[in-house]
């Protein structure tokens, strides 16, 4: 049986569903959490979700159960600073550098990030850009995007892709129809290294599942040995899970990620 360490999971489709019914965590992944809790594994939710919203997302899921590190916004790692409060703080340096990093690209990378936006809007013209927020001068610079179908954020994310050496280290996150703006060196992968770095773990003692796009860079087998994702991932995620040698389950949501962690037992 493997050492666990560290369980890192994606939340929305894979801890919860994402379509259909309450967003209610099932017992068999809260009970199989609790069993490699007791074993000295910890737990941390690997989200594109904001701290404020994964906060909000607790209150419905009746879990029962609160995660032991968050790792946020497909970047960020912070650590409970009150649980009952659900409050979180930086764990290292990390958030700050990803924030300082982030902003230096976008600032240098935002001319050529306005004309992919012209060129796509002139395409699809009901594409919606997301701003993030000025504090000083209101509106900010792009944070993302939202198109009205698959197909239209596959035709994106390929003119993004053909930008090719010009972009530099821009990059994006896409889940489904949503697309945020980022740095290629910050992703869900690089947040769950630095969280092992900060464990002082190995990729051996680390488990991770996901769902969709933006899992992608924690399921190739670098960050986590041990990779797993539920019967309503997407094929590119599957495909990924199967080349590290993970499992791949026929059950949805949480209860192909307990399934997966029971194997492990």
């Amino acid at each position: 049986m493997p050492t666990l360490r560290l369980i890192s999971t994606d939340y929305d489709g894979t801890c919860v569903p994402v379509w259909g019914g309450p967003q209610e965590m099932p017992c068999e992944l809260v009970e199989a959490i609790t069993e490699w809790r007791a074993r000295g594994a910890v737990w941390a939710v690997n989200t594109g979700r904001s701290p404020a919203l994964l906060n909000q997302a607790w209150g419905e899921c009746g879990a029962g159960i609160r995660p032991d590190y968050a790792l946020t916004s497909e970047r960020d790692v912070w650590r409970p600073c009150d649980q009952r409060a659900g409050e979180w703080a930086d764990f290292g340096d990390w958030n700050q550098r990803a924030a300082a990093e982030h902003r230096a690209l976008l600032t240098e990378a935002l001319p050529i990030l306005r004309e992919a936006i012209g060129v796509i809007r002139r395409r699809h013209a009901r594409v919606r850009v997301l701003y993030g927020f000025d504090h000083v001068n209101g509106e900010g610079e792009p944070a993302g995007l939202v198109a009205e179908s698959e197909e239209e954020m596959d035709w994106i994310v390929s003119h993004l892709e053909g930008l090719g050496p010009r972009a530099g280290k821009l990059s994006y996150q896409r889940n489904s129809i949503y697309l945020r703006f980022a740095h290629a060196d910050y992703h869900k992968g690089a947040a769950l290294a630095e969280l092992s770095r900060l464990l002082d773990l190995s990729s051996g003692e680390v488990f991770a599942a996901g769902d969709h796009y933006n899992d992608l860079s924690m399921l190739d087998g670098t960050s986590a040995r041990h990779v797993a994702c539920p019967s309503n991932a997407i094929l590119p995620v599957k495909e990924a899970v199967r080349r590290a040698g993970g499992h791949v389950s026929e059950l949805p949501d949480g209860r192909g990620v307990a399934e997966a962690l029971r194997r492990l037992l």
